[in-house]
C-alpha cells in the first residue's frame, strides 16, 4: 500500500506568495474582528446566546478557521524555516528521509484537511445569511429540521 502525498516545503518564496501572505494576515485581522463581534454577542445575549442555531454555526465555523490557523502556522514554523533547509535536504531523495517527510507531508495534510471540511460548513453559514430573504427561509427551515440527518453526512465527507 503506498500513499503519495505533495506539498511545498518553501510556501512563501515567490511574489506571488508574499501577496498570499499578506491576504492571510488580512484574513486573521478579520476574523479576530469577527471574533471580538461574537464576544460581544455572547456578553450581551448571556446564556441566550447559546440557544439559536446560527450561533452555534457562527462558533463552529470560527473553531475550524482557528484550528486550520493553528495547524498552518505550526506547519510553517516547524518546517518552513530556512534554517532548517528542509527543502535542499529532500531534494536529494534518500530512503533515511521518509519518514521525518511522511511527518511533515501529514501535517500540511491535516491543515489542508481541515481547511476542505470548513469550506463545507462555509456553504452551511451562507445559507445562514441567506435568511433575510422569504423564500431561502424555508430551505432554512428545512435544514435546521433536519439537522439530525445531515450532521452523519458530514461525517462521512470528513
Amino acid at each position: 500500500w503506498t500513499n503519495m502525498w505533495s506539498l511545498r516545503l518553501n510556501p512563501y518564496t515567490r511574489d506571488s506568495d508574499r501577496i498570499r501572505l499578506v491576504a492571510e494576515g488580512i484574513f486573521i485581522v478579520l476574523l479576530l474582528g469577527y471574533l471580538a463581534v461574537e464576544i460581544l454577542e455572547m456578553r450581551k445575549l448571556r446564556w441566550g446566546y447559546f440557544l439559536e442555531l446560527p450561533n452555534w454555526i457562527d462558533m463552529v465555523n470560527y473553531a475550524l478557521y482557528i484550528g486550520v490557523i493553528t495547524v498552518w502556522v505550526n506547519f510553517v514554523l516547524s518546517y518552513v524555516v530556512e534554517s532548517k533547509g528542509y527543502a535542499a535536504k529532500f531534494s536529494s531523495r534518500g530512503a533515511e528521509y521518509d519518514e521525518e517527510f511522511a511527518q511533515i507531508a501529514g501535517t500540511f495534510r491535516a491543515s489542508t484537511q481541515l481547511a476542505a471540511f470548513n469550506i463545507v460548513w462555509a456553504v452551511v453559514k451562507v445559507f445562514k445569511y441567506l435568511q433575510l430573504f422569504p423564500s431561502v427561509m424555508l430551505l432554512w427551515e428545512a435544514l435546521a429540521n433536519s439537522m439530525v440527518e445531515i450532521v452523519p453526512f458530514f461525517m462521512v465527507i470528513v
